[in-house]
């Protein structure tokens, strides 16, 4: 849980963070006044003396997996159905080159 992370740096740090960097996928859900809000009380009462925050850039990912899967799927949905075990794994090797 992020908190948890928060409270146990807090707590480690003996006091308050000199700052928090926080690194969000670029969803709009990441951008709302809870989320900003959430952090900015961080630093209201005294856990934190400044917050960074770093968005990736649309359609960029924070894993290389998920990348990888991505380029996975988008091979598929040009492609069609898999039907077949061996289907698959042909669809493997060209989507991934």
């Amino acid at each position: 849980c992020f908190m948890r992370a928060v409270i146990a740096q807090y707590l480690s740090a003996g006091g308050m963070l000199p700052q928090l960097h926080v690194q969000l996928d670029n969803a709009s859900d990441n951008k709302s006044r809870w989320i900003l809000g959430f952090f900015a009380w961080l630093v209201k009462i005294g856990w934190v003396k400044e917050v960074r925050l770093s968005m990736m850039m649309v359609g960029h990912t924070h894993e290389d997996i998920d990348a990888l899967f991505r380029r996975i799927a988008e091979y598929w949905a040009r492609q069609g159905r898999v039907s077949t075990p061996s289907a698959f794994m042909t669809y493997l090797r060209e989507a991934i080159p």
